[in-house]
């Protein structure tokens, strides 16, 4: 059962683009594991190697790379896509609680969101929690921008945390009054509901809303990340099946700036709270609701020093609220347009 889960995390973690849902210090380039078809053979899962097939040879992968020789060993010919029976979302508990959703299998177009919650001291780990990659219709337009240059001085020592890919500032993700998360926060995906209904922040916990329109829908608290400059803090994120997702956040007892930020490769045209954010040949929408903050603006993604990683290609769409009695409420809907 252990391998089983590996390799449905495994799936789980890489896109319709045949990208990762990259954290921590991964990159967005990922691997066709022939273990896929080894697997498939040992626990009759047609369904792997369906996905494995459609992975090889959509990235034209039979015949490069040095694990070729094991595909054409393992190779499994089974099964189509009336076989697949794994989930369309899933969450994955452990050091760094994780979840995917989308809205098809063997779609290049499908939608695509992972959210995490985890531990900020986790080996290779980035102060990401609340962070999230968001992909429809072949684009990436939420993303992460992945490691930084081990060789950088005291990488692992004590100016890890003042490098701009490491922290909270160049995730996807909320910087309340410009601070770094809890370098010692450890959060989990307290909800999480797939095909049933929409997550919803009640007056005391989490209710679920019925609705026949989402994918799936997960919770993560926040609050140990925001340490010291929160009461609570909670950011639900949702995956709808035409294709939008929706990320909301629920601070009390905070009385400073909370910057809302989203890392983009796309061409950004503001207009309040709205954007549009275009990439080959395809935009999507992004619409803020939100009393206490303004509009949407666009902040460089490039760090503080010339030595790091400058990022050329990425903007950071930004919104900063301002806390009204200490609480501050920010809802971000993403739609494909």
């Amino acid at each position: 059962m252990k391998w089983v889960m590996q390799q449905v995390y495994y799936m789980s973690m890489v896109g319709p683009q045949y990208r990762y849902y990259n954290y921590a210090d991964c990159s967005e380039n990922a691997d066709a594991s022939p273990m896929m078809f080894a697997l498939s053979h040992l626990y009759n899962r047609p369904d792997y190697a369906v996905w494995l097939r459609g992975f090889i040879e959509k990235q034209n992968r039979y015949q490069s790379g040095r694990l070729a020789v094991l595909h054409a060993l393992w190779y499994n010919p089974k099964g189509t896509e009336a076989d697949f029976t794994t989930p369309l979302a899933q969450k994955f508990s452990g050091i760094q609680d994780v979840c995917t959703m989308r809205t098809a299998w063997n779609d290049p177009n499908a939608a695509f969101l992972g959210f995490k919650g985890g531990y900020n001291r986790a080996n290779h780990g980035h102060l990401d929690i609340g962070s999230f990659v968001y992909e429809v219709n072949g684009v990436r337009w939420a993303a992460d921008l992945g490691m930084e240059n081990y060789n950088l001085p005291e990488f692992f020592g004590r100016l890890r945390w003042t490098y701009y890919r490491l922290i909270n500032a160049s995730h996807n993700t909320l910087v309340i009054d410009g601070k770094n998360q809890n370098l010692d926060a450890n959060c989990k995906i307290t909800n999480f509901v797939s095909g049933t209904g929409k997550l919803r922040m009640g007056p005391s916990r989490i209710l679920v809303l019925p609705r026949a329109d989402v994918v799936a829908s997960a919770a993560v608290n926040m609050t140990d990340a925001y340490k010291g400059q929160v009461e609570s803090a909670y950011r639900i994120a949702t995956l709808y099946k035409d294709g939008s997702v929706e990320i909301e956040d629920f601070l009390s007892g905070v009385t400073e700036p909370v910057r809302w930020g989203m890392m983009t490769h796309a061409a950004i045209e503001l207009d309040g709270k709205a954007a549009t954010l275009s990439q080959r040949n395809q935009k999507v929408r992004v619409e803020l609701t939100s009393d206490n903050a303004e509009k949407f603006e666009i902040a460089s993604a490039q760090p503080p020093t010339e030595r790091e990683h400058q990022n050329s290609g990425f903007s950071l769409l930004t919104a900063t609220a301002t806390p009204n009695e200490g609480r501050v409420l920010i809802r971000v809907v993403m739609k494909p347009q």
